[in-house]
């Protein structure tokens, strides 16, 4: 009897698991199609979409979408066939790394594609986007490119934002440079955490976009000792959870009324603007 009870158990696990998480394949409206990874919660959860960075795939965002998930959010986490694990391999195995980084990142076909893949997750979804109580756009990377772009940041690649979401979630996000000119961030105006880290390549470059967001709807994190790779929190490292952490909490605070802004901890900076 133990024995079946046991085996009962184990097997409601697992059903329960993979009723809990599901991996799809959505049309996009330009003829492509993108794979998802759907977190479900109930019909009235707020929503939340991560777009990974480059050579991610759907299985990316683990941590972060499962304790969204443990939080009541509806978590939607994309891959990107434009730039996905073979166009890393290609980018790395460049004779000039240097060129082709920046080849990709004035791409507008690419991102153009980043694009269609959030809309169809937006139009799979359907009305429910709309009357859900709470909608947050986040990403790693070029992923937080595109939340800059969806959030309203001028860009020279040409990639108009619809900032159809409640807040924003820009992990390593990018400074002025090839992608963004100076002053770009101006025209934003939703609540934002900007995360970086002191070994997140060049990170200095990226503060002026901070710098130029909306007066008490933005924060500023600088994980200490941070790399790109535990900004993103998708590695095994303290930094990683520390990272971690802050972002539930930013997810779990825009949940309140009045909303309420992650408090500091040891092994980062907090700045609000």
């Amino acid at each position: 009897m133990k024995i079946l009870k046991l085996a009962f158990l184990v097997f409601f696990f697992l059903c329960s698991s993979l009723v809990a998480q599901e991996i799809m394949s959505l049309p996009r409206a330009d003829g492509g199609t993108t794979q998802v990874r759907n977190f479900k919660a109930g019909p009235d959860a707020p929503i939340l979409i991560l777009s990974p960075g480059m050579g991610a795939t759907p299985t990316a965002f683990g941590p972060l979408a499962r304790a969204a998930n443990a939080e009541g959010y509806e978590v939607w986490v994309m891959g990107h066939a434009e730039s996905g694990p073979e166009d890393l391999r290609k980018l790395m195995e460049a004779e000039d790394r240097r060129a082709a980084t920046i080849a990709l990142l004035t791409d507008r076909f690419m991102f153009a594609a980043r694009k269609a893949d959030l809309n169809a997750v937006i139009a799979h979804i359907g009305p429910r986007f709309e009357t859900a109580p709470l909608r947050v756009f986040g990403g790693h990377s070029l992923g937080a490119d595109s939340v800059m772009f969806e959030a309203g940041a001028r860009n020279k690649v040409g990639i108009r934002g619809d900032d159809r979401f409640d807040a924003y979630l820009p992990l390593s996000f990018r400074g002025p440079g090839i992608v963004f000119p100076p002053g770009a961030w101006s025209g934003i105006t939703k609540r934002a955490l900007l995360a970086t880290g002191t070994r997140d390549a060049a990170w200095e470059r990226r503060l002026p976009a901070f710098e130029d967001m909306r007066r008490d709807e933005t924060m500023l994190v600088v994980i200490d000792g941070g790399t790109h790779m535990d900004v993103s929190s998708l590695i095994a490292s303290e930094r990683s959870e520390l990272a971690l952490s802050i972002y539930v909490d930013f997810l779990k605070g825009l949940l309140l009324s009045p909303p309420q802004w992650p408090e500091p901890r040891p092994g980062a900076s907090f700045e609000l603007r």
